[in-house]
Order: structure tokens, then sequence, then C-alpha cells
């Protein structure tokens, strides 16, 4: 479990607090690559990926950009970035069931031009493993929670921006599910490169902290800020 710290929506004596945001995922997680079925919104089976980078690296909490998950279908585009292929991503099974409420990507070791630029994530409390729910999971066993931007920038060149964690992106709080689905809908793109692949090295999925959480994190704030200037005096 990867812990972030992100700035929460609060200001506390004009200094701003700071909540610590946590991955509801854990590296041994059970997980299963999967697609998206576009025609009913089902997922199947996916496996078209390397045995060593498959979406178990998506979630090991490894600092190595070159510990990374590569899908070769991708986000289902052709060479000229027309949707021509269901869309890849995978699907992990938590220890427990889990709101969340943000997503924050580790770009991986190579080629900007693999990065996700738009991610799609839904919440299932589906019964079975993680390829059980790759396999049989209906449009109707899955909630999504947030559908947009990844968070990861267009480089300067494909060559740059390579083991950078991305800013987090933010969205309003799931409800808790037992498992996700987390599939990647589109590339950032370069002119010169087809959209095909992606890869990433790590994702987080990030869970809100209670508000009371926030609150105390605030007032620690204070508390420092006042030390120090008791200290200055």
């Amino acid at each position: 479990m990867s812990v972030l710290v992100v700035c929460a929506c609060a200001l506390f004596a004009g200094n701003q607090a700071r909540a610590v945001f946590t991955d509801v995922t854990n590296a041994g997680d059970d997980v299963a690559a999967t697609q998206l079925n576009l025609a009913d919104g089902s997922l199947d089976p996916f496996t078209n990926f390397p045995g060593a980078e498959g979406p178990d690296k998506a979630i090991d909490d490894s600092a190595s950009s070159g510990s990374k998950y590569l899908s070769f279908t991708g986000a289902g585009l052709n060479d000229n970035g027309e949707q021509a292929f269901n869309p890849t991503g995978f699907v992990v099974v938590l220890d427990a069931p889990a709101a969340i409420g943000g997503v924050q990507f580790m770009t991986a070791n190579d080629f900007a031009s693999r990065d996700p630029g738009v991610v799609q994530i839904f919440g299932t409390n589906l019964a079975g493993t993680a390829s059980d729910i790759a396999s049989l999971a209906t449009a109707g066993d899955l909630t999504e929670v947030y559908n947009g931007a990844t968070g990861v920038p267009s480089f300067a060149t494909v060559n740059d921006g390579r083991g950078v964690v991305t800013p987090a992106q933010l969205f309003p709080e799931s409800d808790p599910f037992a498992a996700y689905v987390v599939i990647i809908r589109d590339l950032v793109r370069y002119d010169g490169n087809a959209p095909t692949n992606f890869q990433f090295a790590e994702i987080s999925l990030l869970q809100v902290p209670e508000p009371s959480t926030v609150v105390m994190v605030g007032l620690a704030g204070l508390a420092m800020v006042g030390m120090v200037r008791r200290r200055g005096r």
C-alpha cells in the first residue's frame, strides 16, 4: 500500500492543511487482466501482454519504473487513434471493501507515447476471484466511479518524464466496493507515434480520509505553526 500526500480542500489560519490519502490496493492482491466489451459493457478475459509485465506489476508498490504493466492491445485504438478493439485493463480484488475518491499513476521506464491519458474505473461487489470477475462480469455488475484524465501530462519528447509520479486526480467518493476494474480508454498523444500499446509502472486507487482526519491534520499543522512562532520570539 503506497501512501500519498495531497492537498486537502481546507485552510486553517491561512496555512494549507494536508491530508494523507492511501492506496486501497496492496502488492499481492488478486489481479487479472481484462477487456471491456464495448458492445454490451461486460468484461472478457485478456492475455495480450508479456508474462513478466502483467497487471500484478501495476500494484506491486515497486519504485522501479521498469516494473510495469504493458498491454499490447492498449486502449483498443488503431494506428490512426481510432477505436478498433475493446479497451483493456485489469481487475483487482481488495482485502476488504473500500471507497475511493482519487487515482494516481506513475509512468513507466520508456516510451511516453504509451502513457495512459484517459482511465475509466468501475467498482463491483460481484463475488469471485479477479479472474472470475474478468470473465463473468456483466454491465449490470459494474458501477462507474470515474471516467476522465489520468493526470499524466504530455512531456517534451517521448523520452522524457519516465518514472514520474503524476498529479492525483480526485473525484466524488464512491460507495465501498470489494473489487475495482481499471480500463485505459485513451493514451497521451504524440505526433508521429501510434497510440496503440499502453504501459504504466504503478496505479494508486486513493481512499479519501475521513473529515475528522482532515481536521486533526489541520489542527496538528496549527500547533506546529504555533510552536515555530513561539520559538521565533
